[in-house]
């Protein structure tokens, strides 16, 4: 991968964590060096359309999961993901996760998957809109939404306006 893709991930130098640190205001942890706190810089475009295009497809694929629709050509998706170096900045979005309250069990062969994967879901009652909060080994964080009528999304930004 870093033959192909140099700058798609690289790790992140002291000055950088300290800088990270203070630009997101977070206290620096306790009895560890920076030195030797594990960090890494994701750097490229790839990585960012990349994790959209998975993020979409799964969206897609949950859900026509739990609405047994699969979203129209006319359908939109909305989404937004971070790593969880920015879980602090997720403060805003609680009362939407909150009021997702379809969590399903996710198992293998009787072995518990949700430290890998798990996600909370909420779907509307005509089944044409659903949301999704996606945590991959809370490491990733994807929350979005999908809806037959790509209209859906313009009516927000109107009343938000």
């Amino acid at each position: 991968m870093n033959n192909n893709f140099p700058d798609l991930l690289r790790i992140l130098t002291s000055n950088e964590k300290r800088q990270y640190f203070r630009n997101e205001r977070l206290p620096r942890p306790r009895g560890i060096g920076l030195s030797n706190l594990p960090m890494v810089g994701i750097g490229s475009d790839l990585a960012n359309e990349s994790v959209n295009s998975v993020m979409k497809k799964l969206l897609k694929a949950l859900h026509y999961r739990h609405t047994g629709h699969i979203l129209p050509r006319g359908g939109s998706i909305e989404l937004k993901w971070i790593t969880n170096a920015y879980l602090h900045t997720l403060k805003e979005d609680q009362e939407f996760i909150g009021s997702l309250t379809g969590v399903p069990t996710l198992t293998r062969n009787g072995t518990d998957l949700s430290s890998q994967f798990s996600y909370r879901y909420g779907i509307d009652l005509e089944k044409l809109v659903s949301a999704f909060v996606i945590v991959f080994r809370n490491s990733l964080i994807g929350i979005g939404i999908v809806a037959h009528d790509e209209r859906i999304f313009q009516c927000e930004a109107d009343q938000a306006s």
